[in-house]
């Protein structure tokens, strides 16, 4: 089954972004350490967790945080190290 990010080649045995692929993780204090584990954190040099708030609506919590991560990301993808390759995208 294909997943629906993007483009980007998942499947159900496959649940991995590609590890040059730069991704911000936004989680609580407390899941910091098992977000850094998780199948979302890549091997790029930009990829980062960052956390805030106190419960799993963090967009609600903490919405300057959410607009700062998604800012980053495009200032990223604006100057070309975002790590995203045309191949992520077939």
């Amino acid at each position: 089954m294909q997943g629906l990010m993007a483009g980007i080649p998942w499947t159900a045995t496959d649940l991995t972004l590609p590890q040059d692929l730069a991704s911000i993780l936004l989680t609580e204090e407390y899941r910091a350490a098992e977000m850094k584990r998780s199948e979302y954190q890549t091997a790029n040099a930009k990829s980062q967790v960052l956390t805030g708030g106190t419960y799993h609506y963090l967009h609600w919590e903490q919405p300057q945080l959410v607009v700062a991560a998604i800012q980053q990301l495009m200032a990223l993808c604006q100057i070309g190290l975002i790590g995203l390759k045309m191949e992520h995208l077939k």
